[in-house]
């Protein structure tokens, strides 16, 4: 069975009912100086420091970056957290690959975007993102480039891109049929159960 990744995860209040073995998306502003947990640019919520402080160090964080310049702030303050970067500029990804960093980035497939990970440029990368833009399902070629390279995969659910649960029992059906096996998902919370029933991996 896949991590469960909650996604938009950005009230303490929210942390504290999630299964600590699973993970969860969130996003980070920059707000009147301060990190913030936020989706929309210009409010106000919980401090990024009081969310660090919560998080286990089991935990996945999938980290959305909301503002460029904010990576080499929180670089000092993620120490032995299980955080990755996503959404970030090319120019943050290229300073976190020249610090090695590489591991804490995750790049996302797309219908719009597309990496070549056969590049040593990119093989200190852990994860990959593949969303679901367009209704895109990964495809099997995609799926063996990202593991021919020993990436690990999170899918973005369909509820996530307006869809219904309908979109979502058949992405789990095409994933089963073509024996694709993904490391994480991207859920909405109310939807981890529908993922364990007709998901099989």
């Amino acid at each position: 069975m896949p991590k469960f990744i909650i996604h938009r995860l950005n009230k303490l209040s929210h942390l504290k009912k999630i299964n600590p073995l699973d993970g969860f998306e969130c996003d980070v502003i920059n707000y009147k100086n301060k990190l913030i947990m936020q989706h929309d640019i210009n409010k106000n919520g919980n401090l990024f420091n009081n969310f660090l402080n919560q998080i286990n160090n089991k935990q996945i964080v999938f980290l959305n970056v909301k503002s460029s310049g904010l990576v080499y702030k929180i670089l000092k303050r993620i120490k032995n957290k299980n955080i990755f970067f996503l959404d970030l500029t090319f120019s943050e990804i290229d300073y976190l690959i020249k610090k090695n960093l590489s591991k804490l980035i995750i790049l996302r497939n797309s219908v719009y975007e597309n990496f070549d990970l056969s590049s040593k440029y990119f093989k200190g990368i852990k994860w990959v993102w593949v969303d679901y833009f367009q209704n895109k399902k990964i495809d099997l070629p995609t799926y063996k480039h990202i593991k021919k390279y020993n990436k690990k995969i999170c899918i973005v659910s369909p509820e996530l891109l307006g869809k219904t649960k309908k979109d979502l029992i058949k992405y789990a059906k095409y994933l089963n049929k073509n024996k694709i096996i993904v490391d994480a998902v991207c859920t909405k919370s109310k939807f981890i159960k529908d993922w364990k029933k007709f998901y099989k991996y």
